[in-house]
């Protein structure tokens, strides 16, 4: 009896550690939520604000003035924001030129006034217990 709670609490601490580092998974409104709160910054321009929220990895791959001048011309170039949804949320524990760690791959559909994209990819990173922006692309 002794032998089979043993083995029973052993299993239940191995599920429990396997399911607690898989824990970002739960986090898709939360990742959502903050997303949706830096695309405002974007979308409103705040192009400066928008770097000071992202991860500190963008941040050493970009300088802010870099940064706000590809957002600005990006932006020259669409025209004023529509609209934009969300077609795929992914999860990963390692991106193209970015450290491991966990990240969260956001594919939305973007419409501005003078172009459409068949996506906009947001990629976040958690970032000392934080998911903050780790790139922006477009296509």
């Amino acid at each position: 009896m002794i032998k089979r709670l043993l083995v029973i609490s052993g299993l239940m601490v191995a599920i429990y550690t396997s399911h607690a580092s898989a824990g970002f998974y739960k986090d898709g409104d939360l990742i959502l939520a903050k997303a949706n709160a830096w695309f405002e910054f974007v979308d409103d321009g705040q192009y400066e604000l928008s770097w000071d929220k992202a991860s500190k990895i963008l941040k050493g791959n970009v300088s802010k003035k870099d940064w706000m001048a590809r957002i600005q011309k990006f932006r020259e170039m669409c025209g004023p924001f529509i609209s934009r949804k969300i077609y795929s949320l992914n999860y990963s524990d390692k991106y193209p030129k970015g450290p491991n760690g966990l990240y969260c791959i956001l594919y939305y559909y973007g419409v501005y006034e003078n172009k459409s994209f068949d996506y906009e990819t947001l990629v976040m990173v958690l970032e000392e217990g934080e998911w903050r922006v780790f790139g922006y692309y477009w296509n």
